[in-house]
């Protein structure tokens, strides 16, 4: 009796890269998108609290009360769509993109792979009966993006509007899995052989996530009204006010040094003398 063993791996893989684009012109703006999924919807519910980021509120937002909430706060703070009040229970809303005609460009691109590794074991009892294993682990990793870019040169001079929006959506795909196939065949004869196979099912375990990214061009031309009138003071930190205050005073700091050297008392002219006592003096009859 004599029970040799043979043993072999091997593995296989397809893979899933594929990009389509299509540029359309026509008469409708992603924005009814954001409008749709706003309807009906408290404000409170689709707007971020104070001091809450953007990430933070999206996902908070999501857990309570779902995808349809996620899609609206996102047309919130993108400026794609306003309330008609600024206040908690505003429920209607309007959009920011002017209507007219939009060029869309719709993207999608798919990338990623499925295989599987084998590990293959097979033995022989005597001269009559033969055996074989096969054992497999499976594997997913799949990406799937699809992106609409859309612009428009509609609306009038003096309006707040949006003329462009970049919406992207991902999805992502992990998996593992594993799998079993046994085999035996019987030798009755010379002539006459059988045999028996078993496919086991493939046990998979997979997970999903998903995540947007909403971009927006907007024209404004009156900030500072809008601001006053729509109480969106909440912009403000996006701004990046502090930045900017810090780069103008490295800018300027070295000219009003120089200044002040090739001309003694400059500072206080400049600052002081021309800012505040010109306007309560006589000196410039004024």
């Amino acid at each position: 009796m004599g029970i040799p063993l043979e043993s072999a791996k091997s593995s296989s893989k397809n893979n899933f890269d594929e990009y389509s684009v299509f540029n359309v012109t026509n008469n409708n703006s992603i924005d009814s998108y954001f409008l749709n999924n706003a309807d009906g919807l408290r404000l409170d519910q689709i707007s971020a609290f104070e001091n809450e980021s953007i990430t933070d509120a999206y996902v908070d937002i999501g857990n309570v009360y779902g995808y349809g909430h996620q899609q609206a706060f996102l047309g919130y703070e993108s400026f794609i769509i306003d309330p008609v009040e600024f206040n908690d229970n505003n429920s209607s809303y309007y959009s920011n993109v002017p209507a007219g005609t939009f060029n869309q460009s719709y993207s999608s691109i798919s990338r990623g792979y499925n295989g599987k590794l084998s590990f293959n074991l097979g033995f022989q009892y005597d001269n009559n009966l033969y055996f074989g294993v096969n054992l497999n682990s499976h594997f997913i990793d799949y990406d799937n993006y699809t992106i609409l870019n859309e612009t428009n040169n509609n609306g009038d001079t003096g309006q707040f509007r949006v003329n462009g929006i970049y919406f992207e959506n991902r999805l992502s795909t992990f998996g593992e899995g594993f799998s079993a196939q046994f085999g035996m065949i019987a030798k009755a004869s010379n002539v006459l052989r059988f045999g028996f196979t078993y496919d086991t099912p493939t046990w998979y375990t997979i997970s999903e996530e998903t995540s947007q990214y909403l971009e927006t061009s907007i024209i404004d031309e009156e900030d500072n009204i809008w601001l006053l009138v729509t109480n969106r003071w909440n912009i403000l930190p996006k701004l990046k006010l502090p930045q900017g205050l810090a780069i103008i005073i490295i800018i300027i700091t070295p000219w009003l040094y120089l200044c002040e050297q090739q001309n003694p008392g400059f500072l206080y002219y400049f600052f002081i003398w021309n800012q505040f006592f010109r306007f309560i003096g006589n000196d410039f009859n004024q």
